[in-house]
């Protein structure tokens, strides 16, 4: 018998960061805003398409931001997720609804975590602030979710402007420092409170603690998707990619605030500040926002408005 080929993994993104990864995603409503508007693509697609919105699977679900907004929708959901915390808070937040299964496994071995029932059957897969983990796996889990999918069932996910090439707009990046040039769209990440932010949780780590030898809190840049790489990733799975919406979500400066307010889920998720007692984390985000809300300019920064690019790529299986 042939042996199978190892399936890559993925990285334990947030490997035993559930309590703090869902004090984060829960008080902000930017997390519920992208599962909506995954919804919205996810309804337009298929009712154009095949009219079904019966099963939904909630593919890295997390601790259950976008089931909660997929409930109202579908007959029945597949909460699909690999870290341990984060699905004990997940069936905390979704505790016996009866509209919801819960299961263990990863995007990449997903026909294998589901019972064989529902392979071939599935209407939807949403896939909310996910894809973007998965660049390296990216033909593996499409033709996992290719294989789950009834005939035309549809496939919807979002990507940011860190791991999408938008082509409406020109997007600062955030990592520059810089000022977004006047015909570039500022990100929440280049708001200038958010900016100043940064630097000043930087220099608090520093202070704190002396071996921190990393140059910056942003995470590591990959390359990013573009329409040209996913079209034929699509196709080799079986599917077709039918349509990719670009939109600007408004986010004030009392907006920003409030994200950095829980940016301690943020800023310190990577080594080694991840395994920092939470306490420790939360102090240090505490001593930034008392700084950054005595700067003099601080009413004329809050009053600044800027924007979360995300693109929404939906498909179809032939």
């Amino acid at each position: 018998m042939e042996a199978k080929a190892a399936v890559p993994a993925t990285p334990p993104v947030f490997a035993g960061a559930g309590v703090p990864y869902a004090a984060f995603s829960l008080r902000d409503p930017y997390y519920r805003e992208m599962a909506r508007l995954v919804l919205t693509e996810v309804k337009q697609v298929s009712r154009a398409i095949n009219g079904s919105m019966q099963t939904c699977i909630d593919l890295g679900a997390g601790v259950g931001v976008s089931t909660m907004e997929l409930l109202s929708s579908f007959e029945r959901i597949i909460a699909v997720e690999p870290e341990e915390s984060m699905r004990e808070i997940l069936g905390m937040n979704l505790f016996c609804h009866p509209k919801v299964t819960i299961k263990s496994g990863k995007a990449e071995e997903l026909s294998a975590v589901l019972d064989d029932d529902d392979i071939g059957v599935i209407d939807v897969v949403a896939m909310c602030q996910v894809m973007h983990n998965l660049k390296d796996v990216l033909p593996t889990v499409l033709t996992e979710i290719s294989k789950v999918l009834c005939e035309y069932g549809v496939l919807a996910f979002d990507l940011g402007p860190s791991n999408f090439e938008f082509t409406t707009h020109k997007i600062s990046d955030h990592r520059s420092g810089e000022p977004p040039a006047a015909d570039e769209i500022m990100t929440e990440l280049s708001h200038p409170l958010y900016l100043i932010a940064h630097e000043v949780v930087l220099e608090t780590v520093r202070k704190r603690y002396p071996d921190f030898d990393r140059e910056n809190l942003w995470p590591p840049a990959g390359k990013k998707f573009s329409r040209e790489e996913l079209k034929p990733a699509f196709e080799a799975a079986g599917m077709e990619m039918v349509r990719v919406t670009e939109i600007m979500v408004p986010i004030s400066g009392e907006r920003v605030l409030e994200f950095l307010k829980n940016a301690w889920a943020v800023f310190f998720r990577w080594k080694p500040l991840c395994d920092l007692p939470i306490k420790e984390k939360i102090s240090a985000m505490e001593e930034s926002i008392k700084t950054l809300c005595s700067l003099p300019d601080f009413d004329e920064l809050v009053s600044v408005v800027a924007y979360h690019p995300t693109a929404i790529i939906t498909a179809v299986k032939k």
